[in-house]
C-alpha cells in the first residue's frame, strides 16, 4: 500500500522518524501541504494528516484512499460525512497530549499570576539596579490556594487540569453537560464564581463562539480567562472588548479562530492578553506518542479492527 504523510513538520520537524510505517508499504513524507504532497495523495491508500483539509474535492481526486490518520486529536479539518459516504475510516490520537496540555494550562495560570516576563524585561532594562531595596514587583500576584478554577469541558485534559488544581489547593467547578465525580454546575454558576475560567472542550457547531459578550459579562471583574482548546470557541472581538474595558482582569490563549493569526485579528489589540502560537501540545514526548499511536491505529485498521475511530 501507499501511505502519504502530508504535513509532517507539525509533528515531526526532523527530530523523530516515520520509518516504522515502512513495514506497511511505501511511505512518502512531506513537510507541509505543498502541491507535491497533495499530488502524491492521488494514488495513496492511506494518508496521515495534521491540518490538511479533507473535503469532497480532495476525496474525489484521491479515489483510492480508504484510511485517514489524524496525527492529533481535532479533526475539524475533515468532512466527516463525505468520508462516511466513501467508507473511509478516520482515526485520531486522543490521549497523546493530556499531561503536557494540562501542564501548559498551569504554566499560563502562573504567568498570569506572577508575570515573570514583565519582571525579567524590567531587570534587563536596569530597573533592579535603580531600586533601593533588595526586591521590587510590578504587579499584584495572587496565590492559587483557595481560588476557584472553572473548567469547561471535562474530558481527559479537563480531568488532568482538575487534578493539578487540587495539588495547588484550589476549588474546582466543572461544566460539561454530563455527570461526573466533580461538582457539576451550570455555566452561569461557573462563570460568576470562578477566579479563573479555562476551556478544554471540543469545537462543535453548537458551541461555536459561545465565549462571547454575555459569557465575559458574567465573569468576575478580577477573573482570568484561558483557552488552550480551539480558537473557534471564542468571539474574539468580544474578548478584546472585555479586556480593554476591564470587564475581566486578563487572559491567555494558545489558539485563535484562524491560524496562523491574521494581522487583523482583534486579539492583537487586546490589553492584558498573552497569546502563544498553538504550542501547548508540542513537547517531544507528546509528539513521539502521536507517531506511536498513529502507527498502532494504522496497524489496527489493516488488521480489520480499527481503533480510535471518529465520525462514526
Amino acid at each position: 500500500m501507499k501511505i502519504v504523510v502530508t504535513d509532517s513538520k507539525f509533528v515531526n520537524p526532523g527530530d523523530l522518524s516515520w520509518k516504522k510505517f515502512e513495514e506497511f508499504g511505501e511511505v512518502e513524507v512531506f513537510q507541509d501541504n505543498e502541491p507535491e504532497a497533495l499530488k502524491a495523495c492521488e494514488d495513496a491508500d492511506a494518508v496521515l494528516i495534521n491540518k490538511t483539509r479533507i473535503d469532497e474535492a480532495f476525496l474525489k481526486s484521491c479515489p483510492k484512499i480508504r484510511y485517514i490518520g489524524v496525527t492529533g486529536t481535532g479533526y475539524d479539518v475533515i468532512d466527516v460525512e463525505a468520508c462516511r459516504k466513501g467508507n473511509i475510516v478516520i482515526s485520531n490520537c486522543p490521549e497523546y497530549g493530556t499531561d503536557i496540555v494540562a501542564e501548559y494550562t498551569f504554566g499560563l495560570i502562573l504567568q498570569l499570576s506572577h508575570e515573570f516576563d514583565k519582571h525579567d524585561t524590567a531587570i534587563r532594562e536596569g530597573r533592579w539596579n535603580e531600586e533601593s531595596g533588595y526586591c521590587f514587583w510590578l504587579n499584584n500576584p495572587f496565590e492559587l490556594q483557595g481560588k476557584t478554577l472553572g473548567i469547561i469541558g471535562y474530558g481527559r485534559i479537563g480531568k488532568r487540569v482538575c487534578e493539578l488544581a487540587k495539588a495547588f489547593k484550589m476549588k474546582v467547578l466543572v461544566n460539561n453537560g454530563i455527570e461526573n465525580s466533580e461538582r457539576e454546575v451550570s455555566l452561569e454558576e461557573l462563570l460568576t464564581q470562578s477566579d479563573i475560567v479555562t476551556l478544554h472542550c471540543n469545537l462543535t457547531e453548537e458551541n461555536k463562539r459561545f465565549a462571547n459578550k454575555e459569557f465575559f459579562d458574567r465573569m468576575k471583574k478580577e477573573a482570568y480567562f484561558i483557552n488552550v482548546a480551539r480558537g473557534g470557541l471564542v468571539e474574539e472581538e468580544d474578548l478584546k472588548q472585555a479586556l480593554n474595558e476591564g470587564k475581566i482582569k486578563g487572559a491567555a490563549v494558545d489558539v485563535v479562530s484562524k491560524e496562523p493569526i491574521e494581522k487583523r485579528n482583534p486579539l492583537l489589540d487586546a490589553q492584558n492578553l498573552l497569546i502563544t502560537p498553538h504550542i501547548a501540545w508540542v513537547a517531544k514526548e507528546a509528539r513521539e506518542r502521536i507517531i506511536n499511536i498513529s502507527y498502532e491505529n494504522l496497524k489496527a485498521f489493516l488488521e480489520g479492527s480499527p481503533q480510535n475511530r471518529v465520525g462514526e
